[in-house]
């Protein structure tokens, strides 16, 4: 009797995996196996959509943008250990001579997270609109008249900010709902994400200088009370990992080759 039952319980879990598989699969078939143009996790209705979305699509670009070295899409680059392309922030191919700084990550940074929200080419997909557009969708559905923007043929507005603990996002857009007697109107959508990367961005700098000044003790010189800065090896490279230590999923990382790696 207890083989039966435990035979069923084994057939029932199989029945549950091949049922959860053939979702997966059907998704992946009906979607192309592409990403959605919004986040992941999907949203419900809410008078605060427009800001939810924003949040998760900005903590999805600081963080790429992060990773790479403080571009979107880097260049030059170098793959990395877990062979994906981070920024070769500084480079020379005459052996003895400083490396010559590749980009300027004050405005490379803040670009790069203005191009992941604002129009995106290589995918191409403008972020903060999509936002927009699936919150109409979601109070018509709730049965309000709305009215935006982008309806009055307008594109928003946008501004990023870097501070040293986080990274604030404005877009102006008019956003104007209503239903029976609630009437609103939004125009102005302001968000931040907690990321010390204009910190990274700093360190990453202070580094170009101590690797053309040939200090030996570059990466214990760098690291912070809040920032781990680590030195890795590489094929006439010297990769930087820089990581939070409030946050270890808050990493920069970024390439060299100076004269000591040539």
């Amino acid at each position: 009797m207890l083989k039966n039952k435990r035979g069923q319980i084994a057939i029932f879990i199989i029945i549950a995996i091949v049922i959860v598989v053939g979702i997966v699969i059907t998704i992946l078939i009906l979607t192309g196996g592409k990403k959605t143009i919004l986040p992941e996790k999907q949203l419900k209705f809410s008078e605060d959509y427009i800001e939810e979305c924003l949040q998760q699509n900005l903590e999805e670009g600081v963080n790429i943008t992060s990773l790479n070295g403080g571009m979107l899409y880097p260049s030059p680059s170098v793959s990395l250990y877990d062979n994906t392309n981070v920024l070769l922030l500084c480079t020379t191919s005459i052996a003895y001579e400083p490396c010559v700084l590749q980009q300027g990550l004050a405005s490379t940074i803040p670009n790069s997270i203005l191009t992941y929200m604002s129009y995106d080419e290589k995918i191409p997909i403008k972020r903060t609109e999509e936002c927009i557009k699936k919150a109409k969708e979601l109070f018509t559905k709730e049965g309000y008249t709305v009215t935006t923007c982008l309806d009055e043929g307008r594109e928003p507005n946008y501004a990023v900010t870097l501070l040293y603990d986080r990274i604030k996002f404005e877009t102006e857009c008019k956003f104007s709902y209503s239903k029976a007697d609630d009437s609103k109107e939004k125009s102005k959508f302001r968000i931040e994400v907690i990321h010390p990367i204009k910190t990274f961005m700093l360190l990453a700098e202070e580094a170009v200088v101590n690797e053309n000044e040939g200090s030996d003790k570059i990466c214990s010189a760098l690291s912070t009370t809040n920032i781990n800065v680590e030195c890795l090896p590489g094929n006439n490279l010297k990769y930087y990992v820089m990581t939070d230590k409030q946050n270890e999923k808050n990493k920069f990382r970024f390439a060299m080759n100076s004269y000591f790696t040539v």
